[in-house]
């Protein structure tokens, strides 16, 4: 995974590529909030001032393999600060 990010130009990540946590709404009768993290990369910058001046867009040669552009992968986690893997 290194590899790839090593081979994004700085300012392409700093503008394309969003990470966090998010509450995601549980889908049973019982509605409650989830934990995960987010990642997203997307192929043009994320922020509305960059959309609007930068026409560059990334290639989906830059992620790995089986990772989309312009699409936000969650992931289960304990707590905030769970270290697991």
């Amino acid at each position: 995974m290194s590899v790839y990010i090593k081979s994004i130009p700085p300012d392409l990540i700093d503008t394309r590529i969003k990470y966090g946590f998010l509450n995601k709404r549980s889908m049973g009768k019982i509605k409650y909030f989830q934990c995960r993290w987010f990642f997203m990369v997307s192929s043009r910058p994320l922020d509305t001032w960059n959309f609007v001046h930068d026409p560059r867009t990334m290639d989906e040669t830059l992620i790995p393999p089986l990772l989309e552009l312009d699409t936000i992968y969650y992931y289960i986690m304990g707590k905030e600060g769970d270290t697991s893997g």
